[in-house]
């Protein structure tokens, strides 16, 4: 799905390609599966089949 690049374990490319992506902020993780079924239920809306697992990134500040 992917392959590692650099000399850090969390640098990674992923293949040419489309791809769906969305932004958010939680304020707890009980919304997060919430937001996910909303999130693939927008991808198949507009004609994306998701066939790949779901690649998060955590951003906390």
């Amino acid at each position: 799905m992917y392959t590692q690049e650099g000399n850090d374990k969390n640098d990674l490319m992923l293949p040419a390609g489309s791809y769906v992506t969305s932004t958010l902020l939680l304020q707890n993780e009980k919304q997060l599966g919430l937001y996910i079924q909303e999130f693939y239920a927008h991808a198949e809306e507009r004609g994306y089949m998701c066939s790949v697992p779901l690649l998060m990134v955590e951003k906390s500040y």
